[in-house]
């Protein structure tokens, strides 16, 4: 997963409504692929948010997702050689679907998200003192749920925004 429900809902909003988005989602994978079937990115007429792989992949998909948008198309679907024909090295095959997003789908991605961060292990560091503060935004970038938890409030600041903190007179009691 790499993007947010709160990071959708943000790109939706500068996009100017949800209709002005496609989303580009891997729908198969043969082969060596950067990313795995699911992997979706968001594409409006001047932004992008997500990744699908990079390269030369994601710069033919977002072409073509914009040529959608611009052309009021709801959708198309892309079959792509990840070799040399395209300057790319995975080897692979990927099928990419492009939709125009909608109210449905908005709801299908953040149900989505919320399942796979449900499903992340917890870890807990108690103490966000220095120590507390580096661990916390090392394992940020883990597909981990990182909780913080400290007696002091004020230590609990400044912290990724994907770490949940409690700030607690019992750490014990968490």
């Amino acid at each position: 997963m790499t993007l947010s429900a709160a990071s959708i809902d943000a790109f939706i909003a500068r996009a100017g409504s949800v209709t002005s988005v496609i989303i580009a989602e891997l729908s198969a994978v043969r082969g060596s692929s950067p990313r795995e079937t699911g992997a979706f990115m968001l594409v409006s007429d001047t932004a992008q948010d997500g990744t699908i792989g990079g390269g030369a992949l994601e710069y033919m998909v977002i072409d073509r997702a914009r040529q959608v948008l611009r052309d009021g198309g709801h959708e198309d679907d892309l079959d792509i050689p990840l070799g040399p024909e395209i300057g790319q090295c995975c080897g692979g095959r990927v099928d990419v679907a492009l939709r125009r997003l909608s109210a449905a789908t908005v709801d299908r991605l953040q149900a989505r998200i919320a399942a796979e961060l449900a499903a992340r292990p917890h870890v807990f560091l108690f103490g966000s003192g220095h120590v507390g503060h580096a661990l916390a935004r090392a394992l940020s970038a883990l597909p981990l749920q990182v909780h913080v938890v400290d007696t002091r409030p004020d230590e609990l600041i400044d912290l990724p925004a994907n770490i949940l903190t409690h700030a607690v007179a019992m750490p014990e009691a968490v």
